[in-house]
């Protein structure tokens, strides 16, 4: 049952990060992309308004869940982020589940990218899952410039313990909401993985969110 309820809430906070665009004026739509060289053009720039952090509820499911990833207290905790080749430098921001309503925590500040600290972390078995906003009414976010990323382009994770846990890209997929593959993409795995999300696609003005969700999947050096 643990692992369900695991599985099931991180469902929920890539729900609650695909809501991440109160946008009136949505920036040009991005499409993953496996192969070629990242694109230059795109900053990323301060945002100011707050975003609004709607409770989903971790939903249920039939099917039988993967064995959570383990992650040994030992294991020092991610603190920061750093992507030189689309400008991302952030601290990570722990999040975890709301207990009032079982609802993932998602990062209130545009500009910095978050750790769900309920699932894996660098060293572990499973992914270590980041989440980060797209975009806001001010302009672009922190993850604004996730679709660049290409294969074999290198990402720093900085631990508490002074260490830098460096990974390569090996695959950047878009999937609609309803569609994501949770158990593939959040199960637990033998490999050290990092996985970074946000929202993309087509914007959604009646909802006021992103139709699909961009995973980024990078394995460790």
């Amino acid at each position: 049952m643990r692992s369900r309820r695991h599985v099931g809430v991180v469902f929920g906070l890539i729900l609650a990060v695909g809501g991440c665009a109160e946008t009136s004026e949505p920036p040009a739509p991005t499409t993953a992309a496996t192969t070629g060289e990242p694109a230059t053009t795109s900053t990323i720039s301060e945002a100011s308004t707050p975003p609004i952090a709607t409770a989903v509820p971790a939903p249920t499911t039939s099917t039988a869940a993967p064995t959570p990833p383990t992650t040994p207290a030992v294991r020092p905790a991610p603190i920061a982020l750093r992507i030189p080749s689309i400008g991302v430098e952030s601290v990570l921001l722990e999040m975890g589940i709301r207990t009032e309503d079982d609802a993932a925590e998602v990062p209130e500040d545009y500009d910095v990218a978050g750790w769900y600290a309920n699932g894996s972390r660098p060293g572990g078995r499973g992914p270590t899952v980041l989440v980060g906003h797209v975009d806001s009414t001010s302009g672009p976010a922190v993850f604004y410039r996730l679709h660049e990323l290409a294969p074999g382009t290198h990402i720093e994770v900085q631990l508490a313990d002074g260490t830098v846990a460096v990974y390569e890209v090996e695959i950047t997929e878009q999937f609609p909401k309803s569609q994501l593959p949770i158990f593939e993409v959040f199960g637990a795995t033998e490999r050290d993985v990092l996985r970074l999300v946000t929202c993309t696609g087509q914007f959604d003005y009646e909802a006021r969110s992103y139709f699909d969700n961009l995973v980024v999947t990078a394995v460790r050096m």
